[in-house]
C-alpha cells in the first residue's frame, strides 16, 4: 500500500491493529531522481521502533539528514572521501633476516571489499596475496634480492585501483619504515608506466634499442655491442693472407724472365682502402694502394724471396698492418697460409712483420716505431725531413723493439725513417700532421 503527499507528515488509518507495520518514505526529486529512507516499524502499543527514534547523526551508518554520503558531507559531518581510491602511504617494516619475513602496510581505503598484494623479485614472476586488512606479513626466500611490491584495492562498486610500486631488500633493511614515493625515472626499478628499468612510458626517456641510431644502454658503439645487440664491426688488420698464381714468363723472345704472383687477403669492415707493400731486402720497397682484396704483381724476379703485408686504411684515418708473409716465385712457395694473420685494435701495438713499421700513419702527437731484426745488432735509426735534415737519431743495440717518438713539435710534412747497420738500409715514409 502506498500514499503520495507533498507534505512531510501523513495520517493513516490503522486497519490491522495486532500486526506490526513496516514503512518507509521515498522522495521524488526534480530531475526524476529518487532517494529512499530507512525502514521503520510500529505496532499498536508502540510509537516507534528501529532507527526511527534516532535523529540523523554522523556515525549511525546510514546516509540521512543533510549528509551527501554515509555519515559524511553536509554542514554537520566530515567531508566525504572518495568512495574508493588507490592505496597510498605504502611502507615496509618489521624486516627480519632471522625469520626471513617482512610486514607490508598501507592506508586503509573506505569502500574496499579486499586488497590484493603483489610482490616480485626483479626479473622473476609476480606472487599475489589477498587480504581484508591493510597489512600483511610475507615470508621471503631470497633476503639479498630487491623485492618490488604494490597493492590493488577491489572496491564494492567493482572498481580495481592500483597503488604505486615500492621496493625493499631484507638483507640491508632497504625500504624499512620508508613511505613509498611515486616511481621516478632514476629509482632503479621498472615501475609506473616504464617499459624497462627507468625508461620508456610517457614520462621517462625511451628505452635503448639496437636500431635507434644512438649509442646507449650497454652498447659499445652505435646500435651494436653489449649483451643485447650484434657485435660491433671494427677496423682491424687484414687477415687470411696467402699467395698463389705463381708464373714465370719472358717479356719477349730471348728477353728477361719475370715472375707473376697473385696476393690475397680478407676484406676488413670499415676499411676504405688497402696499402699493399712488398719488399726485396737490400733493394727496394714497393707500395700499391687499392680498394680490392687481391693484387697481381707481374714484374718480380723469379728466383728471389719477397716479403709482403697489407695495411688497412680505415675511415677514421687509422692504419692497421697485417702480419707479413714471404714468397718465392721460382719454387712456388709461400709461408703465409690463410691463418697467418693477426688483428690490430685501436690503442694496441700490432704484431708487426719483420722489418720496420710505424703507426699511426699519419701521426700528430706520438709515433710508435716497431723494429724486428732478430739477427741484427748495433742499429742506427734516423728520422729525416723531406730536405734530408735529421730530426731524430737513435743508436740501438737490440734489433727487436718498439720505440715511442714524440712528433707533436715537428712541422707537418713527409718524413723518412731509416734503419741501418752498415750491412743493410731499410726506409719507411711517414706523414706528420
Amino acid at each position: 500500500m502506498e500514499r503520495t503527499t507533498t507534505d512531510t507528515t501523513l495520517l493513516l488509518g490503522y486497519e490491522v491493529p495486532m500486526l506490526p507495520i513496516r514503512w518507509w518514505v521515498e522522495a521524488y526529486c526534480v530531475g526524476e531522481s529518487m532517494s529512499r529512507s530507512v525502514d521503520c516499524e510500529f505496532e499498536r502499543n508502540r510509537t516507534y521502533s528501529g532507527n526511527c527514534d534516532l535523529a540523523p547523526s554522523c556515525d549511525d551508518g546510514i546516509q540521512n539528514g543533510q549528509e551527501t554520503g554515509v555519515d559524511c558531507g553536509g554542514p554537520d559531518c566530515p567531508e566525504c572521501l572518495p568512495a574508493c581510491y588507490a592505496p597510498y602511504n605504502l611502507y615496509a617494516d618489521d624486516l627480519s633476516i632471522a625469520r626471513r619475513s617482512v610486514r607490508l602496510n598501507w592506508s586503509a581505503v573506505p569502500g574496499a571489499r579486499y586488497y590484493r598484494v603483489y610482490y616480485k623479485i626483479q626479473g622473476y614472476g609476480t606472487i599475489p596475496r589477498s587480504v581484508s586488512t591493510n597489512t600483511i606479513t610475507l615470508a621471503i626466500f631470497l633476503p639479498t634480492a630487491v623485492h618490488e611490491w604494490w597493492v590493488e584495492v577491489h572496491c564494492y562498486g567493482g572498481d580495481i585501483l592500483v597503488s604505486e610500486k615500492c621496493s625493499f631488500k631484507l638483507s640491508t633493511g632497504e625500504g624499512q619504515g620508508v613511505v613509498c614515493v611515486p616511481p621516478t625515472c632514476e629509482d632503479g626499478l621498472q615501475n609506473g608506466q616504464e617499459t624497462g628499468i627507468d625508461c620508456g612510458g610517457s614520462d621517462c626517456t625511451p628505452c635503448p634499442t639496437c636500431d635507434d641510431g644512438i649509442q646507449n644502454g650497454a652498447e659499445t658503439d652505435v646500435d651494436c655491442g653489449g649483451p643485447e645487440c650484434m657485435e660491433c664491426q671494427v677496423c682491424k688488420a687484414p687477415e687470411g693472407l696467402y699467395a698463389d698464381g705463381f708464373e714465370i714468363f719472358t717479356d719477349r723472345p730471348g728477353g728477361l724472365q719475370f715472375g707473376k704472383v697473385r696476393m690475397h687477403w680478407e676484406k676488413v669492415p670499415l676499411a676504405i682502402a688497402y696499402k699493399h707493400i712488398f719488399v726485396l731486402n737490400g733493394f727496394s720497397t714497393q707500395t700499391i694502394t687499392t680498394t680490392q682484396d687481391t693484387f697481381v704483381e707481374k714484374t718480380l724476379w723469379p728466383d728471389l724471396t719477397y716479403r709482403w703485408w697489407v695495411e688497412a686504411i680505415c675511415s677514421n684515418n687509422e692504419v692497421y698492418p697485417s702480419a707479413s708473409c714471404t714468397f718465392t716465385i721460382e719454387t712456388a712457395t709461400s709461408d703465409c697460409p690463410a691463418t697467418n694473420a693477426i688483428s690490430a685494435l685501436p690503442g694496441f701495438a700490432p704484431s708487426l712483420p719483420a722489418g720496420i713499421k710505424a703507426w699511426p700513419n699519419p701521426a700528430s702527437e706520438t709515433l710508435h716505431i716497431s723494429l724486428h731484426y732478430p739477427d741484427q745488432q748495433d742499429l742506427e735509426l734516423r728520422i729525416r725531413d723531406i730536405r734530408g735534415v735529421t730530426v731524430a737519431r737513435m743508436l740501438l743495440d737490440n734489433g727487436t723493439q718498439v720505440l715511442r717518438q714524440e712528433v707533436g713539435h715537428l712541422p707537418s710534412g713527409v718524413y723518412l725513417i731509416s734503419v741501418s747497420n752498415g750491412q743493410f738500409v731499410e726506409q719507411l715514409k711517414v706523414v706528420i700532421r
